[in-house]
């Protein structure tokens, strides 16, 4: 695998515009009371948080990384667990379906499914 290859550790690039540390007070207070459970409130937590700064941030080559990794996570279970543990997010209760999290994630980023 070359160094350019896209690994699934690439998703922390877009898991960090949740992250306690790296959110902004003012997105904080937008998002503190929703339950990251919740598809609805989960995809209006994606749709504020990460599709701006990752459309603004990633040029064409870092959003196909990006897409790849996705899928690559996506289709293999047992790496999502490890993803997770790397990251703090604000909510009082951890992501339960990382898949569909991260299926919420493509959706919204890049249109359709990646199954």
């Amino acid at each position: 695998m070359r160094t350019s290859d896209p690994k699934p550790a690439d998703i922390l690039s877009v898991l960090k515009y949740i992250h306690s540390e790296y959110m902004t007070d003012e997105e904080n207070d937008k998002i503190c009371d929703f339950d990251i459970n919740d598809e609805k409130e989960q995809v209006e937590i994606i749709k504020t948080l990460i599709v701006p700064d990752f459309n603004e941030e990633f040029n064409d080559e870092g959003r196909i990384r990006i897409k790849r990794s996705l899928e690559i996570s996506i289709q293999d279970k047992e790496i999502l667990d490890p993803i997770f543990e790397m990251t703090s997010m604000p909510f009082q209760t951890e992501v339960e379906d990382k898949k569909e999290f991260l299926l919420n994630i493509y959706k919204e980023l890049f249109g359709g499914t990646s199954e």
